[in-house]
């Protein structure tokens, strides 16, 4: 049985992050690999996370993923290095945004799988997150270097496919979806985690904003006024809420009867579960922003979900129908990816 090691950013904070590592993982392994995820950067990943009941409950979603035993670290170690790439036939790379060289802390060769024999190199919708070159030379001779040595490539964003052009002068880029639509609704529905403080039978919009504006408040809290529905706050300091895991997380999309919000997971598994759900676009500098992600999304599911400043009923119309014939397209294109880069 042919091993791939997985690079992906290690966290233990985020809920996109560890569901996407997860379904790297899960697809990999239904194609018949022995997988295993490379802990990168270790050291700089859990300096940013508090411990408490949140940690812990991410702590025990990781023991769903096949850790390798060697962490690799952004500094040279020639001899775990030289065990990685006698141990891999391949090193998938990606998803979340593992090309985001503005991410001075975690952004090296090692993002590139520099570490294997250039034909074990393969990204799997790898994220670059903003719509600009490296503006930092030593960044930008580090992507042009690897990104035309890497055997395969595919990113999540269209903006991404033509930096990696601009940048490498590569044309055989593919965009695929974020590697959690790859697992079925079913899939994912397995795993959903229901938390202890909800009523099940509770009707709900789940609130999930990561760069909130106090001015949406207002006519959220008028919409679920009018239809009885109680709003869950999932990142505000005071929510009983802020501190459950990846598990909980899927429950809480699944079953909420709207969904609010800037973040790229949230609107994904919204999307997966048939949840009506609308986005915010975040407040960001322009060369922070990381809308070409929705763009693409929405693009790719000929949908509009953008919030255009109003509330009203048509935002629970939602085409599953639709939904399914565009999710099957795009994993029957990704596994043809895998497929061909992976030589099964």
């Amino acid at each position: 049985m042919k091993k791939v090691g997985i690079i992906t950013i290690f966290d233990e904070n985020n809920y996109g992050n560890r569901l996407q590592n997860y379904a790297v993982q899960e697809t990999l392994k239904k194609m018949g690999f022995d997988v295993e995820t490379i802990k990168y950067n270790i050291d700089y990943t859990l300096s940013i996370v508090k411990p408490g009941k949140r940690l812990d409950c991410f702590r025990e979603f990781n023991k769903l993923i096949n850790f390798a035993p060697d962490e690799l670290i952004m500094s040279q170690n020639s001899k775990i290095e030289a065990d990685l790439n006698n141990r891999y036939d391949y090193v998938v790379v990606g998803s979340d945004q593992i090309w985001n060289y503005a991410y001075k802390a975690l952004f090296s060769d090692k993002v590139y799988a520099s570490f294997v024999d250039k034909e074990k190199r393969v990204s799997l919708s790898a994220s670059i997150g903003v719509n600009f070159l490296p503006q930092i030379k030593e960044r930008y001779e580090i992507s042009k270097k690897y990104l035309k040595e890497m055997h395969a490539i595919s990113v999540r964003e269209f903006a991404g496919k033509e930096l990696v052009k601009q940048i490498s002068g590569r044309e055989d880029v593919e965009v695929l979806v974020d590697p959690t639509m790859l697992l079925t609704n079913e899939t994912w529905s397995k795993l959903a985690n229901k938390p202890d403080m909800i009523d099940e039978n509770e009707n709900y919009i789940l609130k999930y904003f990561l760069g909130e504006e106090e001015e949406n408040n207002k006519a959220l809290e008028e919409f679920a006024k009018k239809h009885n529905y109680k709003i869950i706050d999932i990142v505000s300091k005071d929510s009983k809420y802020r501190d459950i895991g990846p598990r909980e997380f899927l429950y809480l999309e699944k079953n909420a009867k709207l969904v609010v919000t800037d973040s790229y997971h949230s609107c994904i598994f919204a999307l997966l579960f048939h949840t009506p759900f609308i986005i915010y676009k975040r407040s960001e500098k322009d060369e922070n922003n990381m809308y070409s992600r929705m763009e693409t999304l929405m693009q790719k599911f000929d949908i509009d979900n953008s919030y255009t400043g109003k509330l009203d009923d048509s935002v629970f119309n939602v085409n599953s129908e639709k939904i399914e014939e565009k999710l099957l397209f795009e994993r029957e294109k990704a596994k043809k990816f895998l497929e061909r880069s992976l030589k099964i």
